[in-house]
């Protein structure tokens, strides 16, 4: 048994069901590794989301020259059968399940005794959205196709089984398709399909009831407050519901009880979600007793577009409110905004204080991605003498020059 985990996304094809031979040779599709010449690959026929529906769309082939028998497709010992794999990562912490048993073989007909080489078939597409998902845990063996706990008919009674679609969690996924072919003359064949790498969507809110939203919204503020790591994955998840989570997400960065990886994560969120609640909360945050959660909003602020919050996070900047606010609040307006406004570049890149011109060549050094650069390039040739000696400053703190890129180390903005 392995598990797997990459950060891709890949959009899932709708492939209908049926009971028809059909050539081999499928380009468009992966397949999995050939055991005695038979191929398994696992499509989805749905988006995977939280709370969704969708089927799988399995496919068996038969790659090799020379027929390979196949076991009776009748109910009882003899059926075939198969079951998903599915593993995420979601904030550092990895989880696995197994799905029970999928009848991909059940109903079908013209199963054949044997598949002939170059022939393939299309399996049922099961509704595996509501089929239970078991915990993997270490110490499961395959027995007869299917995962056996270590102690049998003992069952841990912490462990509560969800349904696939809500045992799913947003974010990446992998998953493959286990296929057992039972051939109590021929040797019995156990087949690994492709992994299919995917990213499992939010739930709709629109269709979540009351009680279902609740346990989702606790969930989601849990995996904030877990760690840095899990902040990082709940904000990519707040973001793609959107507004209809926005205001948990207030509510919550304003409780400062929570800790200061969570909040600063939280109002990374709030500031994602341009809304007019969002730049109103974010202008209260600015006198945050916390200088992370501050700091978040002076370099996120500007992706809001809101006039009240830009002029919020200047009066910020003008009255000193700590070097690296003026540092932050200029290069968020620089990343995420056409360009800077002139009082702040004044405030910051030509500051007086030798302290605001460490912390704004430090985290222009450390963050700044080409843009950053280019903006700054123009800067120094700027007629704004005062403005062109502080950029020309800052690029050579940077190590640039205009026939050098960026120093190592610059290029991206990595945390909140």
């Amino acid at each position: 048994m392995r598990a797997w985990m990459v950060l891709i996304a890949i959009s899932l094809a709708a492939l209908p069901a049926a009971a028809e031979g059909e050539p081999a040779t499928q380009p468009e599709r992966d397949w999995g590794e050939a055991t005695k010449g038979l191929q398994v690959s696992l499509a989805f026929d749905g988006v995977l989301a939280v709370g969704g529906e969708f089927r799988v769309d399995a496919r068996l082939r038969n790659a090799g020259q020379v027929a390979v028998a196949l076991p009776d497709n009748a109910a009882g010992e003899g059926e075939p059968f198969g079951w998903l794999f599915v593993v995420q990562q979601v904030g550092g912490e990895k989880k696995a399940f197994y799905t029970d048993k999928l009848p991909l073989a059940r109903g079908l007909e013209d199963w054949p005794d044997e598949l002939p080489g170059g022939v393939g078939l299309r399996l049922v597409a099961d509704t595996v959205s509501a089929r239970i998902a078991r915990p993997y845990r270490p110490g499961l063996k395959v027995v007869d196709g299917y995962p056996v706990a270590p102690t049998p008919g003992k069952p841990r009674p912490d462990v509560q089984h969800k349904r696939l679609r809500d045992a799913l969690t947003p974010g990446p996924a992998l998953c493959r398709l286990m296929l057992y072919l039972p051939r109590p003359d021929a040797g019995d064949l156990m087949l690994t399909s492709n992994t299919v790498r995917l990213s499992v969507a939010p739930p709709d809110f629109t269709r979540l009831d009351p009680r279902e939203r609740e346990a989702f919204v606790a969930e989601l503020l849990a995996q904030f407050d877990r760690s840095a790591w899990g902040g990082k994955a709940a904000h990519a998840t707040a973001v793609g519901i959107g507004k209809p989570v926005l205001p948990d997400l207030i509510k919550a960065v304003e409780d400062r009880s929570r800790t200061r990886h969570s909040r600063m994560w939280l109002a990374t969120a709030v500031a994602g979600i341009r809304d007019e609640r969002a730049a109103a909360a974010l202008e209260r945050l600015l006198a945050d007793s916390l200088p992370g959660v501050r700091h978040v909003v002076a370099y996120h602020g500007p992706k809001q577009r809101s006039a009240a919050l830009d002029a919020a996070i200047l009066r910020r900047a003008r009255e000193s409110a700590g070097p690296r606010f003026a540092a932050y609040a200029l290069l968020g307006s620089m990343v995420h905004r056409a360009d800077a406004p002139a009082e702040l570049l004044a405030v910051a890149l030509d500051s007086n204080d030798p302290k605001v011109q460490a912390a704004v060549r430090s985290a222009l050094r450390h963050y700044a991605s080409d843009t950053v650069v280019a903006r700054l390039s123009r800067l120094a040739a700027g007629e704004d003498a005062h403005l062109a000696g502080a950029a020309r400053k800052v690029l050579a703190a940077m190590g640039y020059t205009p026939h050098t890129r960026p120093a190592s180390g610059t290029g991206g903005e990595s945390r909140p």
